[in-house]
């Protein structure tokens, strides 16, 4: 990771990318994760309704994954 005086990049493949974007995929990946789970083993109430419930959660672990990986560094 490099840092400077904005947003921190993330070295992909050589390739330099925002931190955001990272948090992003990282929330994304959760959230899957998270409906997958829920549906499998009968906690949907964590997901239901999905049409507010599941942004929701996507703003909760983008906004977690960035506070715990890149927003310390």
């Amino acid at each position: 990771m490099i840092n400077s005086t904005g947003d921190p990049l993330v070295e992909v493949a050589g390739a330099y990318f925002p931190a955001w974007l990272a948090a992003a995929l990282l929330g994304g990946a959760g959230v899957g994760l998270l409906w997958t789970l829920s549906h499998r083993f009968g906690g949907r109430v964590l997901v239901e309704p999905p049409g507010w419930l599941l942004p929701l959660w996507f703003v909760i672990l983008t906004g977690g994954s960035w506070l715990l990986l890149f927003a310390a560094r």
